[in-house]
């Protein structure tokens, strides 16, 4: 199950609000919390130069230490976890990828936003890195507007696991069922269907080997993920199937907000391994806009 999970925080309240669903887990696995915040020299301006002090340097440090330090004593006293916190040094993405290796971290749980406004994303800097190069599960959370409830906790209940067919992909799902089965969620495998045009519904009126076509593919989705569903079910696991024609990222969310999903689970590569990245398509343009918490690993691949 999970021993360790990591929080990294960036002194935001953005960044805070990864807090609630890794306590959640911390509580019913009975995992240590890992809170980490990389520390930044504080760069002082003199005479429009930049330059540095090493008095204000060791006054934020210290602020940002006894914050860090007041965050896990007020998670403990609520609830009941063993929470461990550690100042890293920059640069940041390096700083937690190596951290977080040391100390066999199982679960990394962080938001996509970080400090300033919503406007500025850690995805694409420290997130992206993260999910690129660690050999770890990482729930990517997005803050929301407003002060921080902790006990307003996203209990994930459906699980949403969009696959391309490849094996690759299918490799999602022991990190989707290690989180599912803590809150006996239900699961939703997914496959999209890409037109072969962007206007296919027009071109299907008159274009019968097109519609053939997407019938196949359909069905041979279809099939693909009722024998997934099957292996599923025999674990008493709660498992549904759907196939959709559009372009993914669109569709997966789409789905994801019409059916009531609580967390979308996925590789970051697909079919075709490092060839094709899904990370940089899919699943970031997922990832980026899923209003859900986003579960990303990059598959182990025999090279």
């Amino acid at each position: 199950m999970f021993r360790t999970i990591l929080v990294p925080l960036d002194g935001s309240a953005f960044g805070e609000h990864a807090l609630p669903i890794a306590t959640d887990i911390a509580k019913r696995t009975g995992a240590t919390l890992l809170l980490t915040h990389v520390h930044l020299p504080v760069p002082v301006l003199a005479s429009e130069v930049a330059a540095y002090s090493v008095e204000l340097d060791l006054d934020q440090r210290k602020l940002e230490r006894d914050h860090l330090r007041e965050i896990a004593r007020r998670l403990t006293a609520q609830a009941g976890i063993k929470v461990q916190t550690e100042m890293l040094e920059p640069p940041i993405a390096p700083a937690l990828h190596d951290y977080a290796l040391d100390q066999h971290v199982d679960l990394i749980i962080m938001t996509s936003h970080g400090r300033g406004p919503l406007s500025r994303v850690w995805l694409g800097s420290v997130a992206d890195r993260l999910v690129r190069t660690v050999p770890i599960p990482i729930v990517l959370v997005r803050p929301h507007a407003g002060d921080l409830q902790m006990d307003q906790v996203p209990t994930i209940k459906h699980i949403l696991i969009p696959l391309d067919g490849s094996e690759l992909a299918e490799q999602i799902l022991t990190q989707a069922l290690r989180l599912g089965r803590l809150t006996d969620a239900q699961y939703t495998l997914l496959q999209v269907i890409e037109p072969p045009l962007p206007n296919y519904q027009q071109t299907l009126v008159g274009d019968g080997a097109i519609m053939e076509q997407l019938q196949h593919l359909q069905t041979a989705a279809q099939s693909y993920l009722e024998r997934l569903s099957k292996r599923m079910s025999e674990e008493q696991l709660q498992v549904n199937t759907a196939v959709v024609i559009g372009q993914p990222a669109p569709a997966i969310l789409d789905y994801a907000q019409a059916h009531a999903v609580d967390l979308i689970a996925m590789e970051t590569h697909g079919r075709g391994g490092f060839m094709r990245l899904m990370l940089g398509s899919v699943a970031d343009k997922v990832a980026r806009g899923a209003s859900t918490p986003v579960l990303l690993h990059r598959p182990q691949v025999d090279v």
